[in-house]
Formats: C-alpha cells, sequence, structure tokens
C-alpha cells in the first residue's frame, strides 16, 4: 500500500473546497431570490474597507478627524427607499466624534431587479447578493454601517452633499 504525501493531501483538500466540501457555513451573501426581498436587504448604509486618513487629510483644510490618531477613511453608499444612492468617502474618528465628507458626495438613482442593483446612469449592475449585514457588490464585498455613522450620514446628506465635523450618531 501506498502512502500519500503532502502534496497529494493539499491537492485534495483544494478539490474538496472547490466541490463545495467542508464549512458550510459560509459568511459570504447569498444573492436575495426575488428583487423585492433585495430591495428590502440593501436599503440603507454600506462602508467600504477602511483605511488611513491619507486623502481626508492632504487638502487644505484639513478634515477635522486628522488630528486623531484613530481617523481612517473609507468609501460607504446609501440605498434609500426613494431610490437614491449616495456614493462617496468619509473620514471618521471615534475620538473626535465626527464624520466628514472627503470631496462631494454623489447621488443618483437605482432599481432592483431580479438581476441585481442597477444604478442610473448609465444603468450599470453594482451588486448581485445581500445578506442581513452583507452587500455583495460587483467588486467587492461591503459591510452594513453601524447605526451611529448610518444616522450621521442621513443627517448629514440631507442638508448638503458635502459634510465637515458631522457629530456621530447626533440627531
Amino acid at each position: 500500500m501506498r502512502s500519500i504525501g503532502r502534496h497529494s493531501i493539499l491537492v485534495l483538500g483544494v478539490i474538496a473546497a472547490i466541490a463545495g466540501c467542508g464549512n458550510a457555513s459560509s459568511t459570504k451573501p447569498q444573492p436575495a431570490a426575488t428583487g423585492s426581498e433585495l430591495t428590502t436587504c440593501v436599503r440603507g448604509w454600506w462602508e467600504q474597507t477602511h483605511g488611513p486618513c491619507t486623502a481626508a487629510c492632504s487638502g487644505e483644510p484639513a478634515n477635522p478627524e486628522c488630528g486623531f490618531d484613530d481617523c481612517v477613511q473609507f468609501g460607504f453608499s446609501g440605498y434609500l427607499q426613494d431610490g437614491t444612492v449616495y456614493d462617496g468617502l468619509v473620514s471618521t474618528s471615534s475620538r473626535a466624534g465626527t464624520a466628514s465628507s472627503i470631496g462631494p458626495v454623489s447621488s443618483r438613482k437605482y432599481s432592483v431587479t431580479d438581476e441585481g442593483i442597477k444604478v442610473e446612469p448609465p444603468g450599470t449592475l453594482v451588486a448581485t447578493g445581500c445578506s442581513g449585514d452583507q452587500l455583495k457588490a460587483i467588486y467587492a464585498t461591503h459591510e452594513r454601517a453601524q447605526p451611529a455613522l448610518a444616522s450621521t450620514l442621513e443627517r448629514a446628506l440631507a442638508e448638503s452633499s458635502s459634510f465637515r465635523g458631522a457629530r456621530l450618531g447626533a440627531r
């Protein structure tokens, strides 16, 4: 009887992973079964990957969060019930308790089909699935925004397409 080498075990592991064996409780969002389920799930505010405050702190004047060592910047999207989607960059600092846009925030219209979420113009498919806390966008997975940030974005963008020093979670 021949022994199985480490290489063979690795190949078997890769084949099992591709075939779907292993951890059945994947955290990847599954596409919604219908457009109406996706419509319900996508509503709200979504954060992209966080990074250092390079863009937020390079302009004059720098965003107020730049004076704090916990400053982060990231992209966000907000899908509102009226069919408006907001997209932009934001800097935040928990220590400062504020958030500021980095440049103006864009607003467009979106629609939900059984294929996914399309943004007008130009009718581009931008997301294909959603779970309670993850939005499967075409090139990345977005996390649902924390309630304090979500309320700040909604409040600030109701007033203007850009904002500075908006209090996190304040009404």
